[in-house]
Protein backbone atom coordinates (compact mmCIF):
# COMPACT_ATOMS: atom_id res chain seq x y z
CA UNK A 1 0.00 0.00 0.00
CA UNK A 2 1.57 3.21 -1.35
CA UNK A 3 0.74 6.91 0.53
CA UNK A 4 0.23 9.70 -0.40
CA UNK A 5 0.78 13.32 1.07
CA UNK A 6 -1.88 15.86 0.15
CA UNK A 7 -1.72 18.74 2.92
CA UNK A 8 0.79 21.15 4.01
CA UNK A 9 -0.08 21.69 7.49
CA UNK A 10 0.40 17.86 9.98
CA UNK A 11 -2.27 17.66 12.53
CA UNK A 12 -1.02 15.57 15.26
CA UNK A 13 2.60 15.82 14.52
CA UNK A 14 3.98 15.90 18.14
CA UNK A 15 3.78 12.89 20.48
CA UNK A 16 2.33 15.81 22.88
CA UNK A 17 -0.93 16.22 21.05
CA UNK A 18 -1.23 12.27 21.01
CA UNK A 19 -0.16 12.12 24.53
CA UNK A 20 -3.45 14.40 25.37
CA UNK A 21 -6.11 12.51 23.01
CA UNK A 22 -4.69 8.71 24.76
CA UNK A 23 -5.80 10.93 27.99
CA UNK A 24 -9.15 11.68 27.13
CA UNK A 25 -9.73 8.13 26.48
CA UNK A 26 -9.29 7.86 22.88
CA UNK A 27 -7.64 4.18 21.51
CA UNK A 28 -4.28 4.46 19.51
CA UNK A 29 -6.55 3.35 16.48
CA UNK A 30 -8.90 6.21 16.83
CA UNK A 31 -5.73 8.69 16.76
CA UNK A 32 -4.34 6.54 13.73
CA UNK A 33 -7.68 7.45 11.71
CA UNK A 34 -8.15 10.60 13.16
CA UNK A 35 -4.52 11.65 12.26
CA UNK A 36 -5.12 9.90 8.47
CA UNK A 37 -8.46 12.15 8.07
CA UNK A 38 -7.30 15.34 9.28
CA UNK A 39 -3.88 15.57 7.10
CA UNK A 40 -6.01 14.16 3.94
CA UNK A 41 -3.81 11.33 3.40
CA UNK A 42 -5.10 9.01 0.52
CA UNK A 43 -4.02 5.28 0.03
CA UNK A 44 -3.30 3.95 -3.05
CA UNK A 45 -3.09 0.50 -3.26
CA UNK A 46 -0.58 -1.59 -5.61
CA UNK A 47 -0.60 -5.35 -6.64
CA UNK A 48 3.13 -6.17 -7.84
CA UNK A 49 1.96 -10.35 -8.12
CA UNK A 50 1.88 -11.12 -11.68
CA UNK A 51 -1.43 -13.53 -11.83
CA UNK A 52 -1.40 -14.19 -15.88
Amino acid sequence: MGLMYKNKNIYLKTSEERKKLLKADLTGKEIENLYILLNNFIFLEIDWQNDA
